[in-house]
């Protein structure tokens, strides 16, 4: 402890400092300290009123509305008004019934019926969407006092009740006697009056929602501190809702009366505290009393507050420094005194606390009252089974809380209640106490009673504990139920029923004794196994001690027994274990098959016999009755249906066949029994149990009965599909060949066909160049010459095409927008494609560039359009969407995904599988050659990507294309010449000297001639092969470039080529062919051509070429 100076010391300085000031800011401090207490205290005085009466309304409210709640769903059962309950008369002046006339409506009854029935009109009633409504509050003539209707809806009746407002008057003037000064002031919702001190605004039905205090309140929903003016004086309270009902309460003080003492005091003080201060100036004992007595006093209030329990007040004792040392020694115990205080205080709470957390944590219901019976306390347990609000449970008496449990049982709560608080024993009920629930479902409690004692065994009030047990009330009816049952089932049985417990019979029934011969008497005095054969004994003995323990062991078996007679009895025996007195005991069924057992001697010889026959045949062998069922079968018949003999049961053939093919059996069937006798052969189409079509070859004979009629047939049956299948595949080959060999023809004649059309174009197209080149840009026709110009471009693409799908071969892959094939493409169908049907587009500008051939692409397009479009018939056009958007691959590469949807009809789910098989196809015989869709698969899984279709019979088709997206071409099938469109003008620039053209067509070659000389070079002509290589010899080594054509007369271009390459290696060879020689123009390096032109070819690319070397 640090040191301190003598209080001698203390005293002489204490004087020499100023008091006056200090002692009256003090002063003002505390003044205005008591100010905010006594404001606090006010408020919180309020607050607990307004609590309170929330509590209290809230409960009193939803009391009435379930007893509403409940009269009307009585009424709605009842043909007559059903009597009032006691709860009912004490909370209502009245209560009417009104038949509801429109189920739908937002209201169940009219103005006119609200005025006749419910004596007032439906404007009382502002809310009428909600359930239940209230009307706003008015003035009874009948009864004399202010009251509130409430509206409660079942289904076809509506119950009305006029509230008795007695409770609330007092409570509220109960409060009002215990502080004269307050005032109280309740209103509904929307301001209307439902209490207040004046009687007249009560019987005046007054609206306070224009003072401005009652606005406020009315404007926030949660607890509000409230200052202004009401009536004309200023007024500070307190405002509270009551929920669901929409009341508010306010509760409020003048001003006037509440600050006037306060400022009295503040003055009276202040007087007293000069006084004091000039007192001290002269008088040492005063200021020693105030330096030392004082604070001593002050410890000893505090030390009384410590032993009342009241520790939280021991930090305003000790705080500040002591003003001397025996001060600071006596602070220092007392410290230490209430830390001990405190640290108890804490480990009694945390105790509480662990107590609360058990009482909330079981299962079982638990509710505290005091000796009147009040409830106290009671767990989410309790709650959760009665269905009462805890909260609001609280004080209320507990007959409440079981207001709906039967008469006898809250006789015998109250009954055990009032003896544990009389005589402090606790009990138990005998009977379970039945409690109907809030949704009528009706509930079995388990209740006990216990007194609850304080530290010296005093009886401080009860503690209820009950559980549900529903569950266990129903299974011992359900068990008595069964029990029942089967005595009498056992006793009416045909079938012996015994039962057996310790190894002893315990019961049997009256079949039991006719089996045996032993009566139910000399039974009970014997071992299970005693009337066992003894070749049995063992078996029955062990299986019937393991279910004697509530083992599973073998329910069924035949066994042998002895008869009182000494008879040996063949019996079949099935056992279960069951529980007897609430032990396992076992049970058995004995049925008497001594006669049986002979039968089926008699009968194993011959089955065995007749049995190795049908088992040992190939064929399918079986027996139907006159309703085609199948009465018989061998396995073979089993094994060509795929299916086991439970799938037969109540099938006939019906069921395996279609709908022609069961015509066609009726036929024969009806033929046979017609005649009488067998007929020959018959193939037939069915279905087995796995839906796999079969074909099978069919004999079948008539049966008869004994008697000689017809009573079904017999058939014998062969699979023949695999031969059948082998015929029909080699008549499909032959037909899939001639079509190929069709296919190769047109490729044939499209080819050279191609070949001669591209020659003529690239004569065409040469010569418009040369024209567009001589013609002003003013001159009008310089236009027409540039369309005719590009329609001979159009027409080399569209003979690309033709080739492309005459012959398809490897993709010739170059960079491709393919939004722009789309668009291109659809440009080329909009002809083809009818007006009713209608295309849509949602093209991704964000898609990635491709690479891939531009001709293929637009054939995957065509085909996929024309195949959509032949869906859709003529009387039911729909719409084709195309859709292009980017995706990210597995290895964050970019993808182009295409769909193709339409709403035509759709492809049957059988044959989605075979779409892309070459010359499938469902068209009619000339409309369509099966080829389509599997070219459109070829193009894409050569491009890379991948295409899916998925299809709902009715509702259309779409098609799923994806294709890895490229950066750029490889540099190898780089362009190696310019795309502009200016014709001649892209060849400028220097150029080699010589070019040798080598064509057998004169126009074409004159316009490269004439092209050539007029781009600065030397041209020489050949129309063959064998005429520029003698050119080329004559020469002497002056042309540098020969422009070849391999389609020649004589020995044609490609040996006239190869003769270039050997004989003058040091000449570029440029090859420009109508023919698609895909090979040439991928790789031109490696048949030594420096490159390649496919025709009709723009002449900017050719001067690009030769001024490249």
């Amino acid at each position: 402890m640090k040191s301190f100076i003598p209080l001698s010391a203390l005293i002489q300085r204490f004087f020499l400092r100023r008091l006056v000031a200090p002692l009256m800011a003090f002063a003002v401090f505390c003044c205005l300290l008591a100010v905010a207490w006594r404001i606090h205290q006010i408020y919180q005085a309020h607050y607990l009123f307004a609590k309170g009466m929330d509590h209290t309304l809230s409960f009193w409210m939803s009391q009435a509305n379930q007893t509403l709640r409940h009269l009307a769903w009585v009424r709605e059962d009842s043909p007559t008004v059903p009597p009032l309950l006691e709860a009912a008369a004490t909370d209502f002046h009245r209560i009417v019934f009104a038949e509801i006339q429109n189920l739908d409506g937002p209201y169940p009854v009219d103005d006119e019926r609200a005025r006749r029935i419910l004596g007032l009109p439906l404007s009382f009633f502002p809310d009428k969407h909600e359930w239940p409504t209230l009307s706003v509050p008015y003035f009874s003539r009948d009864h004399g006092a202010l009251t509130v209707g409430i509206l409660v809806r079942a289904d076809r009746w509506a119950a009305f009740g006029e509230l008795k407002l007695d409770l609330l008057y007092r409570l509220v003037s109960g409060f009002r006697r215990q502080d004269p000064g307050k005032l109280v002031v309740i209103t509904d919702r929307y301001g209307n009056v439902i209490y207040h001190p004046d009687e007249n605004y009560i019987r005046e039905r007054e609206n306070l929602a224009h003072e401005p205090l009652i606005r406020a309140a009315l404007r926030h929903a949660q607890p509000m501190d409230l200052y202004g003016k009401l009536e004309g004086r200023w007024i500070f309270a307190n405002s509270w809702r009551v929920d669901p009902w929409g009341w508010v309460i306010i509760v409020g003080q003048p001003l006037v009366p509440v600050i006037a003492p306060v400022i009295a005091a503040t003055i009276t003080v202040t007087a007293f505290i000069l006084f004091v201060t000039a007192l001290l100036a002269w008088r040492f004992r005063i200021g020693l009393e105030f330096a030392v007595v004082d604070p001593i006093r002050s410890f000893g209030r505090h030390m009384d507050s410590l032993a009342e329990g009241r520790a939280d007040l021991l930090g305003q004792a000790v705080s500040g420094e002591p003003t001397f040392l025996e001060l600071a020694q006596f602070q220092e115990q007392f410290r230490k005194m209430s830390e001990a205080v405190r640290i108890r205080e804490q480990a009694l709470r945390a105790q509480g606390q662990e107590l609360d957390r058990v009482l909330e944590s079981i299962s079982d219901g638990v509710i505290v009252t005091d000796t009147d019976s009040r409830i106290r306390r009671m767990n989410a347990a309790a709650e959760g089974l009665t269905g009462c609000n805890r909260l609001q449970a609280v004080g209320k008496p507990m007959e409440r809380i079981f207001l709906f449990a039967r008469e006898d049982g809250q006789a015998a709560l109250a009954e055990a209640v009032s003896r544990a608080l009389s005589t402090g024993t606790a009990s138990h009920l005998t009977h379970p106490i039945q409690l109907q629930g809030h949704d009528g479902d009706l509930f079995h409690l388990a209740v006990r009673v216990a007194p609850l004692r304080d530290g010296f065994g005093n009886v401080l009030g009860v503690v209820t504990v009950f559980s549900d047990i529903t569950e266990q009330v129903e299974s011992r009816k359900r068990l008595l139920k069964s029990e029942q049952k089967f005595r009498t089932l056992a006793e009416m049985s045909p079938v012996a029923v015994l039962l057996y417990q310790d190894d002893r019979w315990v019961y049997a029934n009256p079949a039991a004794e006719v089996v045996c011969g032993f009566s139910r008497e000399e039974l009970t005095r014997q071992n299970f196994w005693d009337l066992v054969h003894p070749e049995f004994r063992a078996l029955v003995r062990d299986r019937g001690r393991s279910r004697q323990q509530g083992l599973n062991v073998e329910s069924s078996y035949e066994m042998k027994i002895i008869t009182k007679t000494g008879e040996e009895k063949w019996c079949y025996l099935r056992g279960d274990t069951t529980l007897y007195d609430g032990r396992p005991a076992g049970i058995v069924a004995i049925m008497d098959i001594t006669s049986l057992k002979e039968a089926q001697q008699a009968l194993a010889e011959s089955e065995r016999k007749y049995r190795e026959i049908m088992e040992s045949m190939e064929e399918a062998y079986l027996e139907m009755d006159l309703r085609g069922t199948v009465t018989f079968y061998n396995p073979a018949f089993l094994r060509l249906l795929a299916c086991s003999p439970e799938d037969l049961h109540h099938r006939t053939y019906h069921d395996f066949a279609d709908v022609s093919i069961v015509r066609r059996m009726e036929l024969f069937f009806r033929d046979v029994l017609r005649h009488g006798k067998t007929r020959s052969l018959q193939d037939f189409v069915i279905r087995d149990a796995r839906g796999r079509q079969k074909i099978i070859e069919v004999s079948a004979g008539v049966r008869r009965n004994e008697d000689g009629s017809v009573s079904g047939v017999r058939m014998l049956a062969r699979d023949v599909s695999e031969k059948v299948r082998a015929e029909e595949k080699s008549r499909s080959l032959e037909k899939m060949l001639i079509q190929a060999q069709k296919m190769e023809s047109l490729g044939t004649l499209a080819s050279g066909v191609a070949h001669e059309f591209n020659n003529l174009l690239q004569a065409m197209s040469g010569y418009l160049e040369l024209a567009l080149k001589a013609t002003s840009p003013e001159d009008p026709r310089k236009k027409w010459l540039s369309r005719v110009h590009d329609a001979t471009r159009k027409a080399g693409d569209l003979v690309k095409r033709l080739l492309a799908f005459a012959r398809p071969s490897d993709p010739h892959l170059e960079p491709v927008q393919i939004n722009r094939v789309i668009e291109d493409t659809l440009l080329i169908l909009e002809r083809s494609i009818p007006r009713m049907i209608e295309v849509t587009k949602d093209l991704d500008p964000e898609v990635p560039t491709l690479l891939a051939d531009k001709l293929q692409l637009e054939q995957v397009i065509i085909n996929l359009v024309a195949n959509s479009r032949d869906a859709m018939p003529p009387e039911k056009p729909g719409t084709i969407r195309i859709r292009t958007e980017r995706i990210t691959g597995k290895d964050n590469t970019p993808w182009v995904q295409i769909t193709l949807s339409d709403t035509g009809l759709g492809i049957p789910e059988e044959i989605q599988d075979r779409i892309f098989d070459p010359f499938f196809t469902t068209k009619e015989p000339g409309k369509g050659t099966g080829l389509g869709l599997s070219t459109v698969y070829g193009i894409i899984r050569r491009h890379g990507g991948t295409i899916h279709c998925r299809s709902f019979p009715g509702e259309g088709t779409t098609f799923t294309i994806r294709l890895p997206g490229r950066a750029s071409l490889p540099k190898e099938t780089h362009a190696a010449f310019p795309r502009d469109d200016d014709g001649l003008e892209a060849g400028s620039g220097d150029s080699p000297n010589t070019v040798l053209v080598v064509d057998d067509e004169e126009p074409l070659l004159d316009f490269i001639q004439t092209a050539l000389e007029l781009e600065d070079f030397r041209v020489m002509t050949a129309t063959s092969g064998e005429e520029a290589l003698e050119i080329l010899r004559r020469s002497n080594g002056s042309i540098q470039w020969v422009l070849l054509d391999l389609n020649m007369p004589g020995m044609g271009g490609r040996q006239c080529l190869d003769e270039i390459r050997s004989r003058f290696p040091h000449i570029r060879i440029l090859v420009a062919s109508g023919y698609p020689v895909h090979t040439l123009a991928e790789q031109p390096e490696a048949f030594g051509v420096t490159a390649f032109l496919q025709k009709p070819y723009r002449f900017a690319e050719l001067v690009a070429i030769l001024k490249g070397s």
